[in-house]
């Protein structure tokens, strides 16, 4: 089970069809397993404090798509500096055979 790792990205959109446009690009290409949308509320500076409804594009992905993905988040993104964060996790097996097949191009 070491080696049963997944990468989850996580980026924030300003509308959910944004958020859907960059999950499906990505799955379309199958750089993503899976991509989960939720709502949110947001507080930070930027020009000035701002407070707004955002969207959090969850990617599940395996770590070798990573830099592309943040390359494809860049070029899709209505943000001029979207906010791209990665983690790894250990998940079960079966899980991650899935996530494996998902992102296979062949």
């Amino acid at each position: 089970m070491d080696n049963s790792r997944v990468t989850i990205i996580t980026t924030y959109c300003s509308s959910e069809d944004e958020a859907a446009a960059i999950g499906n690009a990505l799955l379309d290409n199958k750089l993503a397993a899976c991509c989960n949308i939720r709502h949110c509320r947001s507080l930070y500076d930027w020009q000035g404090r701002v407070d707004e409804k955002e969207w959090i594009l969850s990617i599940k992905t395996i770590p070798v798509n990573q830099e592309t993905i943040f390359n494809r988040i860049k070029d899709l993104h209505s943000y001029d500096i979207p906010a791209i964060l990665s983690e790894t996790k250990l998940v079960n097996p079966d899980y991650f055979q899935w996530v494996m097949k998902a992102c296979s191009k062949n």
